[in-house]
């Protein structure tokens, strides 16, 4: 990169240096980092959980009241038991079939 010679990129990368050398601006950087990475682990947990929401809806108005290990396994489920599962629910007779391990 010591080659370039376009002089908007040069002063491009000299900013980052200067940025890469500035503590508070690294300490900045990390702060705004970490709130994104919160900000996203958020927003998948209230999608789970809405997800989890809108099959027990699903699995009462088909089945009725439903057993503790059905929302016990709703809530530990990983994102992809939770997609099977609710696809499972529009063909299964009986509710231990739409919790039938189907390769995961």
């Amino acid at each position: 990169m010591a080659n370039i010679a376009y002089e908007p990129v040069k002063d491009a990368l000299e900013r980052v240096k200067t940025l890469s050398a500035d503590e508070e601006a690294q300490r900045l950087a990390f702060v705004r980092e970490r709130a994104l990475h919160d900000e996203a682990s958020l927003t998948k947990d209230a999608e789970t959980r809405g997800q989890i929401k809108v099959i027990i809806r699903q699995l009462n108005r088909r089945f009725g009241e439903l057993p503790d290990w059905v929302t016990e396994a709703l809530h530990s489920a990983l994102p992809e038991q939770l997609e099977l599962w609710s696809e499972n629910i529009l063909f299964a007779d009986t509710l231990e079939q739409v919790f039938e391990d189907n390769d995961i």
